[in-house]
């Protein structure tokens, strides 16, 4: 991280938790820090842990503005500047539901976590340059709510709107806030905040809690050069608690589905799963990942939309620049690798003369990729793979395969259900990840009168859906994909 080196951030929280660990982090990549909490002998100690000479701190009540604005100038002071900050600071009480809250609470909690990041916002701003970044914390929690937590999360959802709103005054200096799941702070010790713990972690997609120093990374990360392009967004480091807050998502649906067959399995294997929305332009560094998913979309790969275009691009460069990465594609996802690694052998991807495949069929295995697969399956039916599908768009590859390349296999509505590059790249047409209720949920919204269905077909298309399927066994596949050792 050598943009960090002779920069000046302020950080409050600084004596413990992930305060505790920005600093850390960016007093390793020689950063001059200003650290400030209202615990004088954290402070101390945390000064005394650093790497560097130059470090200064400062204890500060952040509810008090005369006392933010002091230590800004004082850090002004100092080193003659202020490139970023990092609002760290806050607090969290076991509180009890909104009629027995007390106006005690309420100003304490608020107090803090949003007249505090007000005031720190406040004298940043008035002394920082073109080109820096502050970074805020707001929680999870503020964004789908949390009982007995009416204050907390009200305060918390004021750093959102505070941060946003900034961000929109400052065309220079970029305003972002990372909203983290379950971290181990000391915040977070006790028996009465145990409970708290296990009752966050429960509604996780990854079922435990976090350590500071991953989410200092991300901040590390918005305080960059790397994250120029970014203000006035809100990350979530949950381990997929809004995920699973706000309903599945395709991102959630395959962690479940992964994490499930990880355990069927018995497997020592540790599947730690990010989502990232590509269609807002958030990107996974390959350096950083052992394989990607890239799940459905209502779009086609032929569409002009910019997004399509930036990920196929990404795909191809992940291919040709990471070999240890390996790509899985489902329906869009097998629509968009097949297009970006194949195209030049004479893959097409285009809408499906034959119109909707829908419902469960069964996909006949090329025997080399059953083969590959063998040894983990138990298929019913030893030539086919029974899965959901709800796809209208089709890959066409009417050429000899290249080397080391293979369709997974077919059905008669469509000859290429899935590609297949051992040790780098596998797709499915269909849609194993998906259960009844999510097929019945996807015709629903496909198959409408608008979209020229009538109720006959619609019915036709649900009746379809209906039956034993073999998931799981798809979801072996896609697990022995992403493990398996590179000798093959």
């Amino acid at each position: 991280m050598a943009s960090f080196e002779g920069k000046v951030i302020a950080i409050t929280g600084a004596a413990s938790g992930i305060g505790l660990a920005v600093a850390k982090l960016l007093a390793s990549c020689r950063t001059q820090l200003s650290l400030a909490d209202m615990n004088k002998a954290g402070l101390e100690a945390a000064l005394e842990s650093l790497p560097g000479d130059r470090h200064i701190i400062t204890q500060v009540d952040v509810r008090d503005s005369q006392e933010v604005n002091a230590w800004i100038e004082k850090t002004v002071s100092v080193f003659g500047k202020l490139d970023g900050a990092v609002n760290m600071a806050g607090v969290f009480t076991h509180g009890t539901c909104l009629r027995e809250e007390t106006d005690k609470t309420w100003d304490f909690i608020t107090g803090v976590n949003a007249r505090g990041v007000f005031n720190c916002l406040r004298a940043e701003l008035k002394h920082m340059k073109s080109g820096g970044s502050i970074v805020s914390a707001p929680s999870v929690d503020c964004q789908a709510g949390f009982a007995n937590a009416s204050v907390y999360c009200a305060s918390k959802h004021a750093v959102i709107g505070m941060s946003r709103s900034a961000a929109k005054e400052n065309e220079n200096i970029r305003i972002n806030c990372v909203a983290p799941g379950s971290v181990r702070t000391p915040m977070m010790e006790g028996e009465v905040m145990a409970e708290a713990v296990e009752a966050e972690v429960a509604q996780q997609a990854q079922k435990r809690p976090t350590e500071p120093h991953k989410i200092a990374n991300f901040i590390a990360f918005l305080l960059s050069d790397k994250a120029r392009f970014v203000t006035g967004a809100v990350y979530n480091v949950d381990g997929g608690w809004v995920a699973e807050a706000w309903g599945p998502t395709y991102s959630s649906i395959f962690a479940h589905r992964l994490q499930a067959v990880n355990k069927t399995l018995g497997s020592d294997k540790l599947l730690q799963i990010s989502a990232f929305d590509i269609i807002k332009d958030e990107y996974p560094d390959p350096k950083d990942f052992d394989a990607f998913l890239i799940t459905g979309s209502i779009k086609g790969v032929y569409d002009e939309d910019p997004w399509i275009a930036r990920l196929r691009t990404f795909i191809q460069e992940t291919y040709e620049n990471h070999q240890h990465v390996r790509l899985f594609g489902a329906c869009f996802g097998h629509q968009i690798i097949s297009v970006a690694l194949l195209e030049k052998y004479g893959v097409i991807v285009e809408k499906d003369p034959k119109g909707y495949e829908v419902g469960i069929h069964k996909v006949a295995l090329n025997p080399k990729v059953r083969a590959h697969f063998n040894h983990i399956l138990s298929l019913p039916e030893r030539d086919g793979l029974r899965i959901q599908f709800a796809h209208g768009d089709h890959v066409r590859f009417e050429a000899a395969w290249p080397e080391s390349w293979m369709s997974i296999g077919s059905t008669p509505h469509c000859a290429v259900q899935g590609i297949f590059q051992p040790g780098r790249v596998l797709t499915f047409q269909g849609h194993f990840e998906f259960t009844e209720e999510i097929s019945t949920e996807t015709i629903k919204y496909f198959y409408t009168p608008e979209r020229g269905f009538t109720s006959e077909q619609t019915e036709a298309a649900l009746e379809q859906i209906r039956g034993k399927d073999d998931s799981e066994e798809a979801a072996k596949i896609l697990h022995a994909f992403f493990t398996e050792s590179n000798d093959i």
